[in-house]
């Protein structure tokens, strides 16, 4: 009798580890892609939370720039002033014929043959963008770097960029005739 309740004993155990493993195949079968997802979602969540606090942290330094921006006596304010101003054609025309004025009331001469200025476009700073166009005629090279170097002054009324010019120096005498053209980077 205890030879036949071992046997069975045995039988009973073997189903029962049979079982045991067959469920625990069928639960793989059913969970085996709830781990991978949801390390995938841990990943995620870092990433976003990441992306948010250095989207925290540039909202802050564009928070503090406004700031500074709104405070009439900042440095940040004073370095993009001359952005700010208006474009007007009148007044560039003045500006530019006063400086020549004055040039001519010395030994040198500055001849503004001709002064072209057009508005363009949106910038890709996000500033409009004026175009004007100097044609001049200089008694000295000196007189031509003079002018070149006040048009480029940050200290002026205006501020106007220079894109392209060439002009071969030390290679004439007498008057020099110079095309310049310049760039103006403003606000409307």
């Amino acid at each position: 009798m205890k030879h036949t309740e071992a046997k069975a004993y045995k039988k009973n155990n073997f189903v029962v580890y049979l079982l045991l493993l067959l469920s625990f195949f069928i639960l793989l079968f059913f969970t085996k892609n709830i781990y991978s997802d949801i390390q995938v979602q841990s990943d995620t969540k870092l990433l976003k939370q990441t992306e948010l606090q250095k989207k925290q942290a540039t909202l802050q330094k564009l928070n503090d720039l406004q700031t500074k921006l709104k405070d009439s006596g900042s440095e940040a304010l004073d370095e993009i002033q001359w952005f700010t101003g208006a474009f007007n054609d009148e007044d560039i025309v003045e500006y530019i014929y006063s400086y020549a004025q004055k040039i001519n009331l010395t030994n040198d001469r500055l001849v503004i043959r001709d002064l072209s200025i057009s508005e363009a476009w949106m910038s890709d700073i996000w500033f409009n963008e004026g175009n004007v166009q100097v044609s001049a005629v200089f008694s000295s090279e000196d007189t031509l770097l003079n002018f070149i170097s006040f048009l480029t002054s940050k200290w002026e009324k205006y501020r106007f960029y220079i894109d392209t010019f060439e002009y071969n120096m030390n290679e004439s005498s007498g008057n020099i005739q110079a095309s310049i053209p310049l760039i103006l980077y403003y606000q409307k």
